[in-house]
């Protein structure tokens, strides 16, 4: 016979929806000491040292452990015996720039010495009695539940949570047993997910180091050569050439008033950085401003405030901003070639040589005066082939790590709504 406890399948309607009978609801303010903070990121002579969990700490993590780098920072004796934080606390965004991105939620999951709750937060310090911290956080992400905070959030340009907002908020509260069984099941999706996104970055890193030495000849497939052994040797069937002669800038405008076709259009702010990614596009016949043409196969590189360096290979036709260069390959380099040239460190230290203050943009007569080595056009290939592999396999682990997140969604969705029951000793 099972030792498992038995659950009641009965759900039963209440103010936030549908619950399991033997589930209770709570107001947070009754199941949660609620501070929030308002210490600054200001360092004054006459307080202590402290380490700050600042907007972003909470925002971009589901958990708050010693290995995040935190800002240094000061704090007086008050806000350090109000503020500091300890194992267990949930922090929630209270203002932000948008109504959705209210009430971002993360656990403290280590004990921090010195940290303190920074401004633009709030703690949620859960009766430990009542309530598990991990089952918190996830709960807090909940459609039913984040919704009462972003429906209440007062704002125009800027949102914010009043005190009274986060104290009535509604959420389920199943037996304490069952929270923990729901937390561990999520954390797990949550170590998984962890570990991919590990394996990602460390792709990443591989294929900046392989690109630095596949480009430069101190990395070699053995049919062309010989790797170099010093840095700044040519390699045997290398030439050295000025950027300018392997490509050049395409000029080709479109003006999306007069021009009858409706092209695809690139922003800068669709092309994200220092990932060779389109992430986004609008349409030419919503702008009013002249582009630069682009086709398949040219390569796109943003020269305003070009250290956020941003480029793209074009996979399409269409139009982009006229604050993007569009780079042409010539007949000595291929295309792709051309895509991993300009992210090369020699490329962008270049085209950070700027022009203006306000507005930073890359210079062209600096960008097309620098040189590079470039090979044979069959090594170019054979380069270029090993390169895009090893893309595509982050691009792989993308595309999983995304699968991850929407079933871990979707199984956090039904746990917390108790359409899913967890077996409890």
């Amino acid at each position: 016979m099972s030792n498992h406890r038995q659950h009641s399948n009965d759900l039963i309607e209440t103010e936030i929806g549908r619950i399991p009978e033997d589930w209770d609801l709570s107001k947070l303010s009754n199941i949660a000491q609620i501070i929030v903070s308002n210490v600054d990121k200001k360092v004054e002579e006459n307080e202590a040292p402290v380490f700050l969990c600042n907007y972003m700490d909470v925002y971009q993590n589901e958990y708050i452990t010693s290995s995040l780098e935190f800002m240094r920072g000061t704090a007086s004796e008050a806000e350090i015996n109000k503020f500091s934080l300890r194992r267990g606390d949930v922090l929630i965004t209270k203002d932000s720039e948008t109504a959705d991105d209210i009430a971002s939620a993360a656990v403290v999951a280590d004990e921090i010495q010195n940290l303190i709750c920074g401004y633009h937060l709030a703690i949620l310090r859960p009766d430990k009695e009542l309530l598990d911290s991990f089952f918190l956080a996830k709960t807090l992400q909940h459609d039913r539940v984040h919704n009462q905070f972003v429906t209440k959030a007062n704002g125009v340009t800027r949102y914010g949570l009043t005190l009274s907002v986060i104290n009535n908020a509604t959420i389920p509260v199943p037996p304490l047993i069952e929270q923990a069984e729901i937390s561990q099941i999520l954390s797990t999706w949550d170590r998984a997910i962890e570990r991919v996104q590990q394996l990602i970055e460390s792709n990443q890193r591989q294929k900046k180091g392989l690109m630095q030495g596949l480009l430069t000849g101190r990395l070699r497939f053995p049919e062309f050569g010989e790797p170099i052994e010093e840095f700044g040797n040519l390699p045997d069937g290398w030439k050295a050439v000025e950027f300018h002669e392997c490509a050049t800038r395409s000029n080709k405008k479109i003006d999306p008033v007069t021009n009858d076709f409706n092209f695809r259009c690139v922003e800068l702010e669709h092309i994200s950085q220092e990932t060779g990614k389109i992430i986004g596009e609008t349409e030419s016949k919503q702008q009013t401003s002249t582009k630069n043409y682009f086709r398949p196969g040219n390569v796109l590189f943003g020269k305003l405030r070009p250290y956020l360096h941003k480029f793209a290979f074009c996979e399409f036709e269409g139009v982009c901003s006229s604050e993007i260069w569009v780079l042409q390959n010539k007949s000595n380099c291929t295309s792709r070639y051309l895509f991993y040239l300009v992210q090369k460190d020699t490329f962008l230290s270049a085209s950070i040589q700027t022009t203006g203050t306000k507005m930073p943009r890359s210079d062209w007569s600096v960008v097309r005066k620098t040189k590079f080595f470039l090979p044979r056009l069959e090594e170019q290939e054979r380069i270029t082939a090993f390169l895009d592999q090893v893309e595509l396999n982050i691009k792989l682990l993308e595309k999983y790590i995304v699968l991850l997140k929407q079933q871990k969604k979707g199984l956090m969705q039904k746990l917390l709504k108790g359409e899913i029951r967890v077996k409890v000793d």
